[in-house]
């Protein structure tokens, strides 16, 4: 862990025993008002507390957040409470339910407690900046499927209907990928790259039937393309996408490429490989046309330009053309 986590998790426990201390597990909070806690239910709680804070001395974060969660059910009024469990949350880099946490201390604290976390604002900006989001939708709806979306986060259900799946962004650029789970189903991977702070990262899987389907893998040189199939993006590759049996059409672009189109045969219970090898653009300077049409430019602007310079002035009178014949504008250089 880094000195930062440690650092975090002593200030926890600091502000937790009242040297100056704060927790949550990520549920929802209750929408009816709770009793309030009786003097033995506060007396346990704060022994879980400290239960908790040596816990995260000893920086064994199942104890401590296990303390600190049946703390918060007998004390669900205490916000010291949620500021810890965002804490270990933190430590644990399980940002999306240590921005809850850290969102419930901000709603529930008092402006006297809110002054002993002066850095609060700091901490919300910097967990919001970690937390991405997937908009995860299926072609048909199943209640049954379950798809999994990093090693710690899986849905179960899909439908047309997006569903907002947040996952922890570790470092910029980090990708994710996303599959069904289902015997009746074409397996499908799809990759997801989220922008933690960002807006929400459009997956959806088709959730093909396996008998009447196969399976497209597609890969891209350079890799970090944008795929599409028959107009619609799916993704970055490498993708294992379920595809209806039949022709399809496949698109890869990136920035600073030369689009690129392949038509696929997909057959029904078998994967067809595909890599679509991108060229990079030219530079317009690069091409012949340009030079050449520069190059009559040029040439007709020194014609003109030596026209312009040598003609010699005459007398209107003295011409083959009578005056006034000629617009006198045309005769103005």
């Amino acid at each position: 862990m880094s000195k930062v986590c440690r650092a975090g998790l002593v200030l926890a426990v600091a502000i937790a025993s009242g040297t100056c201390a704060l927790t949550w597990s990520g549920r929802a909070e209750a929408a009816e008002p709770a009793a309030t806690p009786t003097a033995e239910a506060r007396a346990e709680a704060e022994s879980l507390k400290k239960v908790g804070n040596e816990a995260m001395l000893q920086l064994d974060l199942a104890a401590a957040l296990a303390a600190y969660e049946k703390a918060l059910t007998l004390t669900p009024d205490d916000a010291a409470l949620y500021y810890n469990v965002g804490r270990v949350h933190q430590a644990r880099e399980d940002y999306p339910a240590a921005l809850d946490a850290f969102e419930a201390f901000a709603r529930r604290a008092s402006p006297e407690l809110k002054e002993r976390v002066p850095q609060l604002d700091e901490i919300l900006r910097d967990t919001k900046s970690k937390v991405g989001v997937i908009a995860l939708s299926c072609r048909v709806e199943d209640a049954s499927v379950r798809v999994q979306v990093s090693e710690k986060v899986s849905v179960t259900g899909c439908g047309p209907r997006a569903k907002l799946v947040r996952v922890s962004v570790l470092r910029a650029g980090a990708t994710f990928e996303v599959q069904a789970v289902g015997d009746q189903f074409q397996p499908e991977r799809v990759r997801a790259a989220p922008v933690g702070g960002g807006a929400p990262f459009p997956v959806k899987l088709a959730l093909l039937l396996k008998a009447v389907s196969g399976t497209l893998h597609v890969e891209t040189v350079p890799s970090g393309a944008t795929v599409a199939v028959d107009g619609e993006a799916r993704g970055n590759p490498p993708l294992d996408l379920s595809l209806s049996a039949g022709d399809h059409v496949v698109t890869a672009t990136r920035d600073g490429y030369d689009a690129a189109s392949v038509p696929v045969v997909v057959e029904a219970g078998k994967t067809r490989d595909v890599r679509i090898e991108l060229q990079q653009k030219q530079p317009i300077t690069s091409r012949w046309w340009f030079w050449a049409g520069v190059g009559v430019l040029v040439v007709g602007a020194a014609t003109t330009v030596s026209i312009l310079i040598i003609q010699p002035e005459r007398d209107p009178e003295a011409g083959s053309i009578a005056p006034g014949t000629i617009p006198a504008p045309l005769l103005r250089f």
